[in-house]
């Protein structure tokens, strides 16, 4: 069974690419080794074009392909990198911080 791993050097959350094969293929994503979601393409086809979205981000993707298969191809992958965004409250504690910090120093001036 033809195996393909797509390694991401960082987290993804959706991700596109187009696949050419000759039998049913599924995809499973993971995050750290630990296998999250399996997509399955149901039938056999030469070329055809997925998104896979996850509930959560991953860092790989396993196309695995049937016994059957005699090739399997991927290209024209394109992908969401994951980004960190603080929270609203981190960033009111932070401006309160700095707020108070040059308070402070207006003060001590003469």
């Amino acid at each position: 069974m033809p195996t393909l791993n797509i390694l991401f050097g960082e987290t993804v959350d959706k991700v596109s690419l187009a696949i050419f094969n000759d039998a049913p293929i599924n995809f499973t994503t993971f995050l750290n080794g630990v296998a999250l979601n399996t997509y399955d393409s149901g039938t056999s086809a030469s070329s055809i074009g997925y998104n896979i979205f996850d509930e959560s981000a991953f860092d790989e993707i396993r196309v695995n392909a049937a016994t059957t298969s005699q090739y399997v191809a991927i290209g024209n992958i394109a992908y969401n990198r994951v980004t960190d965004v603080p929270e609203p409250s981190t960033l009111a504690i932070f401006a309160l911080g700095v707020m108070g910090s040059a308070s402070r120093r207006l003060k001590k001036q003469p």
